[in-house]
C-alpha cells in the first residue's frame, strides 16, 4: 500500500496533474478502500488502484508528448519560414548578379 501510495503522491505532484484529476482520484478512492478493508476485497482495491495509477500515469506522458510534438511543429514551422525567406533571398541575389553580368557583356565592345 504504501508504494502505492508513493506513486500517488509522485504523480500529483507532477506538472499537468490537474489534466488527469479523474484517474487520481479514482485511485486515492481505491486506496483507501484497499486500507478499510481485508482479503479479497483490499487485493481488488489495490488492484484497481494500480490500474488507476497506470492510466494517470500514461495520461500525463501522452500529454507531455503532445506539448513536444506541438513545440516542435512549431519550430519546424518557423525554420521552413526562414528557409524560404533566405530562399526568397538568395534568388533575388542571383537574378541581380545575373543582370549585373548581363550589362557587363553588353558594355564590352
Amino acid at each position: 500500500m504504501e508504494r502505492l501510495q508513493a506513486r500517488l503522491t509522485h504523480l500529483q505532484a507532477k506538472p499537468g496533474a490537474h489534466h488527469v484529476a479523474g484517474a487520481l482520484e479514482q485511485a486515492r478512492t481505491a486506496l483507501e478502500s484497499a486500507r478499510e478493508t481485508e482479503g479479497v476485497t483490499a487485493a481488488a482495491a489495490a488492484s484497481v488502484a494500480e490500474a488507476a495509477l497506470a492510466l494517470a500515469d500514461r495520461q500525463l506522458e501522452r500529454r507531455l508528448s503532445r506539448m513536444r510534438l506541438a513545440e516542435a511543429e512549431r519550430r519546424l514551422a518557423q525554420i521552413e519560414q526562414r528557409a524560404r525567406a533566405q530562399r526568397r533571398a538568395l534568388e533575388a541575389l542571383l537574378r541581380e548578379r545575373a543582370r549585373d553580368v548581363e550589362e557587363a557583356d553588353r558594355e564590352k565592345p
